[in-house]
C-alpha cells in the first residue's frame, strides 16, 4: 500500500514560496556586491541583463555644408598646406574626405592654430580632433556653419622629403664693431652669408670669426649712390674713377678680406647702373675667380647682365627682409622669401646687422626650416 505525503496547507505553501523568493533575491544581491568590490565582471548571463540599458555614444547626425561654403573652407586648408610646402601630389580630396601626407616634423600646433584663425573668415572650424599616435594620423571634422564640409585626415610620415626650396640670406654691414650682436649672428646656427665692409676697424676680426664659425664671406663693397651721403675711405668705387683706380680698389678689398668668395655692393645705385664701370669691376672679379651678388639698390642695375656676358657667376638680391626695421614687416618678408624659394626652387635675400632682424630670424628660421625651406650659403645658389 502506497504512502501519501502529507499535504501542506495552502497558506503554509505560500509562505515557503515567499521565503524562498526573498532568499534568492538576497543571495543575488550579495553576489553582485561581491563581484563589484572585487573588480571582476559578473557572469555572462548577469552582464547580459543590465538593469537599465545605456545607448552607445554617437556623434550627432551629419548635416552636409553648402557646397560653395565647403569649397571655400577646403581652399583655405589647401592653401595653408601649400604654405607649409606640402606638394599637391600628397593631397587628396574625394568630395567628402580630405587627406594629406605631411612630414612627421611638421609643426602641427602652429599649423592647426593658423588654420583655425583663417577658417573664422568663412565661419568654419575644426571639431572632433583626434591625434592617433599609434597610426601616425590626425583626424578632424571640418565644419562650416556647424555643417560638415569634410572629414580630414593628416598622415604623418617620417622620412618624407621636406626640402621644397633653398634660401640664401646675406647679412650686410659687418665691420663697424665686434660686439654681442655680431657674435649672436655668427652663432645663430644657420648658414648665413656674412658681408663685410672693407677698411673698417673690425673688418678683419669679424672675417676671422666668421671663418671660424664656417660662414661664407662677401666683400660688401662701397659704391656711389644716385642720391644721399657716402664715404670715400679708400675702397669706395665712384663714377669718376678711371679703370685703373677701380681695379686697384677691388684688389685692395680682397687683400684685406682674402677669405671672401665674392662681392656685393653697399649702396651703389649710381655705379651699378653704369655699364662701363661694372664691366671693369666684374672683369677684375673674374680674374680673381670671385662671384658677384647685385644688391639691387637700383632697379635699373645692369650688373647681372654684364656679369653673364662675361661668364662670371652672379645672382641678384630678390628682396630686402628688413627694409623696414619692424618685426611684423620682417616676418612678412620672410614668408615672401619662403614663397619665392618654393616657386623658384631658390631665393637670395638680404638683411642687415640689426637687433630686430636677429630676433625675428631666431624666431622664424626654425619654423621655415620645418616647412621645407633649406637655408644655404650664397655659393649654393649662384649659377
Amino acid at each position: 500500500m502506497k504512502r501519501r505525503l502529507p499535504l501542506l496547507p495552502f497558506d503554509r505553501l505560500t509562505k515557503w514560496i515567499i521565503v524562498l523568493s526573498i532568499s534568492a533575491v538576497v543571495l543575488g544581491t550579495i553576489r553582485m556586491a561581491t563581484w563589484r568590490s572585487a573588480g571582476s565582471p559578473p557572469p555572462a548571463e548577469e552582464a547580459a541583463r543590465p538593469a537599465t540599458p545605456t545607448p552607445p555614444a554617437t556623434r550627432p547626425p551629419v548635416v552636409e555644408a553648402d557646397p560653395k561654403a565647403a569649397a571655400a573652407a577646403v581652399e583655405i586648408l589647401t592653401r595653408l598646406l601649400a604654405e607649409f610646402h606640402i606638394r599637391e601630389n600628397l593631397i587628396h580630396d574625394s568630395g567628402s574626405a580630405y587627406s594629406a601626407t605631411v612630414p612627421k616634423e611638421m609643426p602641427l600646433i602652429e599649423f592647426l592654430s593658423e588654420l583655425r584663425r583663417r577658417l573664422d573668415d568663412v565661419d568654419g572650424r575644426l571639431e572632433h580632433i583626434k591625434d592617433d599616435r599609434v597610426h601616425s594620423r590626425i583626424d578632424a571634422d571640418l565644419l562650416v556653419d556647424d555643417k560638415l564640409a569634410r572629414r580630414v585626415t593628416l598622415w604623418r610620415r617620417s622620412g618624407l622629403k621636406t626640402v621644397s626650396g633653398k634660401a640664401a640670406i646675406i647679412i650686410d654691414d659687418f665691420g663697424y664693431a665686434y660686439n654681442s650682436l655680431v657674435k649672436e649672428f655668427l652663432l645663430l646656427g644657420y648658414p648665413l652669408t656674412i658681408s663685410i665692409i672693407p677698411g673698417l676697424d673690425n673688418s678683419q676680426q669679424v672675417a676671422r670669426e666668421a671663418a671660424l664659425t664656417n660662414h661664407t664671406i662677401l666683400v660688401h663693397m662701397p659704391m656711389e649712390p644716385e642720391e644721399g651721403k657716402y664715404a670715400d675711405d679708400g675702397f669706395t668705387i665712384l663714377s669718376r674713377h678711371d679703370p685703373g683706380t677701380i681695379r686697384l680698389r677691388v684688389r685692395s678689398a680682397f687683400t684685406q678680406l682674402p677669405a671672401a668668395v665674392g662681392m656685393n655692393n653697399h649702396q651703389g645705385s649710381k655705379v651699378t647702373a653704369d655699364r662701363a664701370i661694372m664691366k671693369t669691376v666684374l672683369e677684375e672679379l673674374k680674374r680673381q675667380n670671385k662671384i658677384f651678388i647685385d644688391s639691387r639698390t637700383n632697379s635699373a642695375s645692369v650688373a647681372v647682365e654684364v656679369a653673364r656676358s662675361l661668364h662670371l657667376p652672379a645672382a641678384a638680391n630678390q628682396l630686402f627682409i628688413d627694409a623696414e626695421d619692424n618685426p611684423d614687416f620682417i616676418r612678412s618678408q620672410l614668408h615672401k622669401m619662403a614663397d619665392l624659394a618654393v616657386s623658384n626652387g631658390q631665393v637670395v635675400a638680404i638683411g642687415h646687422l640689426r637687433k630686430r632682424t636677429l630676433r625675428v630670424l631666431q624666431e622664424m628660421m626654425p619654423r621655415l626650416q620645418a616647412r621645407g625651406i633649406e637655408f644655404v650659403s650664397i655659393t649654393d645658389v649662384v649659377p
